[in-house]
């Protein structure tokens, strides 16, 4: 009887509409969020200074902008703390990718949409 009732749960909560399935932050445990887009160099590296510095290096994400298909940029942070990160990226056709990571074509001033999370008690 416990598992129907648990099915009966998920099926509610996978048929909800959209808006009812938001995600927020456990109460009492405040977010900070800082984002900002940055610039490769000619290596591919950028670095971001937050405006404010958080508690413990934040979570951290990334959207390429506006690049094609064919020549992907892929990026990893090289440096996190809770005052900067410092990414590194890289383009790289999908027949090279499968090679062995061959480089394919310069990742300078290519913008990258960095976003940074803290959240208290994570």
């Amino acid at each position: 009887m416990k598992h129907l009732k648990a099915l009966a749960c998920i099926v509610a909560l996978l048929s909800a509409p959209a808006a009812a399935q938001e995600v927020s932050s456990t109460a009492g445990n405040p977010i900070q969020l800082q984002s900002t887009t940055v610039t490769l160099d000619a290596t591919g590296d950028a670095t971001w200074t937050y405006d404010t510095p958080f508690p413990v290096a934040p979570d951290l994400s990334h959207m390429v902008q506006g690049l094609d298909k064919i020549n992907p940029v892929t990026c990893n942070y090289m440096a996190r703390t809770n005052a900067l990160v410092t990414i590194h990226c890289w383009r790289a056709n999908t027949l090279s990718a499968l090679l062995g990571g061959m480089f394919s074509g310069s990742v300078a001033g290519v913008q990258v949409n960095l976003t940074a999370r803290y959240r208290q008690g994570q």
